[in-house]
């Protein structure tokens, strides 16, 4: 292989890593859009699904609040009740 033919082919070669090059920084491009969107798209799909879960944790709470007044209702009346029974006892079998 003369000079000539070597110079020809290493220029040959620099033309065809300058392209894939180039393509290499198109395809790079298009994924980091396509990240940059999915990331977007992610993000706001998780906001949306965080807010949902802290208003069903709201209301698990206030459900849990109501239920445990209703329990200490009901647990003074037992306590009344189980009071007025052992008064009554104490009246009959004195």
């Amino acid at each position: 292989m003369t000079d000539e033919e070597l110079r020809s082919l290493f220029a040959s070669l620099q033309r065809e890593n300058a392209a894939v090059r180039e393509e290499n920084a198109a395809a790079h491009a298009e994924t980091r859009r396509h990240f940059d969107r999915v990331v977007t798209e992610t993000r706001g799909h998780f906001d949306a699904v965080a807010e949902g879960t802290r208003k069903e944790i709201h209301l698990v709470a206030e459900s849990v609040l109501h239920l445990n007044e209703k329990l200490d209702r009901t647990d003074e009346r037992i306590e009344r009740g189980a009071a007025e029974t052992q008064a009554m006892i104490r009246v009959f079998h004195g």
